[in-house]
């Protein structure tokens, strides 16, 4: 079984951060676990606990932060909001601050070119202000839609995971997730597309 593209995405945005030594190794810090309370569109209002965001998912989901210890010793943590079908649908968002270097989205792309899997031409666009890259993986028996935000200070990385033959029922779903992205506090979210 291949593993979680969101999973994928935290080893990437690790990299070189975690320390050899096992007691250096991340942590997953649970804060909220399968919200269930849907706002008046019928989605879920998630406002990650420690990161500076907010989102609509169009399922329950969970909020958590992966904590590490950079090789320089500061301190490294990931916000993410999570959440899954019994059938394989998954939707994800990870938010880490970056002092510098600023992150590389074609090297995040890149990283998706593997055997397995075809990665489509990414797209690069202006969404809030900031730079966005979107993208697909194609897997033999699963999909993702991804787009990576870089703003001035974080990088949100967005994944849509989808089993075969599902993937026109996630695109307007993914779409909606990935533009309700709010940075920050929120003040009006966007009108997502009906399941």
């Amino acid at each position: 079984m291949k593993p979680s593209i969101c999973l994928l995405i935290a080893a990437t945005l690790l990299g070189d951060a975690v320390s050899a030594r096992s007691e250096e190794q991340p942590k997953v810090i649970m804060h909220r676990q399968d919200v269930t309370a849907k706002n008046e569109t019928g989605w879920y209002l998630a406002k990650s606990t420690e990161g500076r965001y907010t989102v609509l998912m169009p399922l329950p989901f969970s909020d958590f932060t992966i904590a590490a210890k950079k090789m320089d010793g500061r301190d490294l943590k990931m916000h993410g909001i999570s959440g899954r079908t019994s059938d394989g649908v998954k939707f994800s968002v990870l938010s880490v601050s970056w002092d510098s270097p600023k992150p590389d989205l074609n090297s995040l792309y890149e990283n998706f070119r593997k055997p397995g899997q075809t990665v489509t031409k990414p797209t690069f666009s202006e969404f809030n202000a900031t730079l966005s890259q979107t993208f697909e993986v194609i897997r033999e028996k699963s999909g993702a839609f991804i787009r990576h935000v870089l703003s001035p200070t974080e990088l949100f990385s967005f994944v849509a995971e989808f089993p075969a033959g599902t993937k026109e029922t996630i695109e307007p779903l993914a779409r909606s997730f990935f533009d309700s992205l709010q940075p920050g506090q929120p003040t009006k979210m966007p009108e997502p597309s009906r399941p």
